[in-house]
């Protein structure tokens, strides 16, 4: 007779972080006991491998781009995209201004997918295919979110720029603002996001999703109105990052037990 195994049925909702640490291989998204992202920080004196990424003293996510062995003491953090500094036999490359961003309330599924593409070969003296195999992969993580925070909101934005500051020609009392500003060529940026989703059965157990490098892959939609709060939607695809091993170069899901 078959056996339901009622703690493999998942309900609960999910969270969606952006920027938050790439493992190395073998490793996964660390989180605490609330579903929070930990971040590995600087240590001297310590073994760093190539593609392993810290969160630096300034809250920026940085990612050893020659393995080595850190210094006595902590380099100036660069504080530009991009940027690299060197650190005993370490060279670290500022990948993302920020970390651990929570993404805000979230309306409906949180939806993770993994599409892979599949060929079929035939062969003409036989009628069914006789092997198939893998010419391409899709991963995103599509969400609907709730919360307009326009600091956030540019991370969604292909180029976008935020800013606050006083505007005197605006009226007394209103003249602070928060804005982003858009458009223009710029590098598309990419950063590691997860959604993290608590078991209901199991309390301070989660299910993670991560893409270890992804990009927001459609137009942000704000629609105002005064029947219903103002929800987009966000899809971020996932890159392959070929540095790591076949097998492990987009994402990963794994669940506590």
């Amino acid at each position: 007779m078959a056996t339901v195994d009622a703690t493999k049925i998942h309900q609960g909702p999910g969270s969606l972080w952006l920027k938050v640490p790439t493992p190395v291989t073998g490793k996964r998204l660390l989180i605490d006991t609330n579903g929070n992202p930990t971040s590995p920080g600087w240590a001297a004196s310590t073994a760093f491998a190539l593609g392993q990424e810290i969160v630096d003293s300034n809250g920026n996510i940085e990612r050893a781009t020659v393995a080595g062995t850190s210094g006595a003491s902590a380099p100036l953090w660069p504080m530009t995209l991009n940027s690299t500094v060197i650190d005993g036999g370490v060279t670290w490359q500022m990948t993302a201004a920020g970390a651990n961003l929570f993404a805000g309330a979230v309306e409906n599924a949180a939806t993770v997918s993994v599409a892979p593409k599949l060929e079929e070969i035939s062969a003409d003296q036989i009628a069914a295919p006789i092997d198939a195999v893998l010419t391409a992969e899709a991963e995103f993580i599509e969400i609907t979110l709730l919360e307009s925070d326009l600091a956030k909101l540019q991370n969604y934005i292909v180029n976008g720029t935020f800013a606050t500051g006083t505007d005197a020609g605006l009226p007394s009392g209103a003249q602070n603002y928060e804005e982003i500003a858009f458009g223009g060529l710029l590098a598309v940026p990419k950063a590691s996001v997860a959604v993290i989703s608590p078991r209901r059965n199991e309390p301070g157990k989660f299910v993670v999703s991560q893409l270890y490098q992804a990009y927001q892959a459609e137009a942000v939609a704000l629609p105002f109105q005064r029947a219903k709060q103002t929800a987009y939607k966000l899809k971020f695809s996932g890159l392959a990052d070929p540095t790591r091993p076949a097998g492990d170069q987009v994402g990963k899901i794994y669940r506590q037990t």
